[in-house]
């Protein structure tokens, strides 16, 4: 069958460009949520018809994108229930399905031999969690059982992890950023020997030292926890913190991630990014501020970045 002909009966055009013009229309003189349904109903065969797996599913997207826009009192319904397919946790439906077979693919490539994250799969995570941020985009990954704030807590957190290789407790309670000389210096660190009130020269890549300090401001205002110590803080949020970094990360890298894991991924990426000399055991150990033996620093990397 020709599924161009089809289209043509159906909606007088097989281009995208009409058909999005004409879905628009449609779709804002919808009056209640029938109407939804039958247009929904009505491009079906458009959406699904002939297509491979992964374009039935950016043609979705295409079609949530343009409800989006149409930003209506019934777009809402719309995205949340009509086109969801599948869940109203986006991780479940299709896309859900997607993101499991991709991430199987993965790991089944990378059987058996160390684990290695190509520094192209980071770039392309700091990108995605910085986008949704300073858009603030994240109704679409926001399930009904959370609020888009703490969706943005976890995406603040994840980057600046990534940007800092700052720990959890770091983030969420001591660390600060200075700028000297326009150097960013950073306090705070949490480590044996040394206190709140030692400041280091420190490296933050990816991002502006200014971003990370509004970053860091963000995720402090969300998260407020200034009346618990540092065990608490940890024993509260670990568990929260590596779930969400599987959820929002593990398409992208390839594999399942702890928050720890940033820190690693975070080392490697500034010795890709920085041009240093300095023996790479010696610059892990400086980076990561932490007093260990060179030999211990290389241990600490599990897995490689390419």
């Amino acid at each position: 069958m020709d599924y161009n002909d089809l289209f043509k009966e159906l909606y007088g055009s097989s281009a995208w460009s009409d058909i999005k013009e004409q879905f628009k229309k449609d779709f804002k003189a919808c009056r209640s949520r029938n109407d939804v349904v039958k247009v929904h109903n009505k491009y079906i065969p458009y959406m699904f018809m002939g297509r491979a797996f992964n374009t039935v599913l950016r043609k979705i997207t295409d079609f949530r994108n343009e409800i989006k826009e149409c930003d209506t009192k019934l777009s809402d319904y719309a995205l949340e229930l009509v086109f969801s397919y599948g869940d109203e946790d986006r991780t479940k439906g299709l896309y859900g399905v997607r993101a499991k077979r991709t991430k199987k693919a993965l790991i089944e490539k990378n059987k058996g031999e160390r684990k290695e994250i190509t520094f192209k799969a980071v770039q392309k995570l700091v990108k995605t969690l910085k986008e949704r941020i300073d858009n603030n985009n994240f109704k679409e990954i926001t399930h009904k059982a959370q609020t888009v704030e703490q969706v943005k807590a976890y995406h603040l957190a994840i980057l600046l992890g990534l940007a800092t290789g700052r720990r959890q407790v770091e983030l969420l309670k001591t660390f600060s950023i200075s700028t000297k000389k326009g150097k960013p210096y950073f306090k705070g660190i949490v480590k044996k020997g040394s206190s709140d009130t030692e400041e280091y020269e420190g490296t933050i890549i990816f991002i502006t030292t200014q971003e990370a300090k509004k970053y860091l401001n963000e995720l402090r205002k969300i998260l407020d926890v200034s009346d618990l110590d540092n065990k608490a803080i940890n024993q509260k949020y670990n568990a929260m913190f590596n779930k969400a970094l599987v959820k929002y990360s593990s398409e992208i890298i390839g594999i399942d991630l702890k928050f720890h894991d940033l820190r690693k991924i975070y080392a490697e990426s500034a010795y890709t990014l920085t041009d240093t000399n300095m023996d790479r055991d010696l610059f892990y150990k400086e980076v990561l501020k932490q007093k260990v033996e060179p030999t211990t620093a290389t241990n600490y990397m599990d897995f490689s970045i390419k």
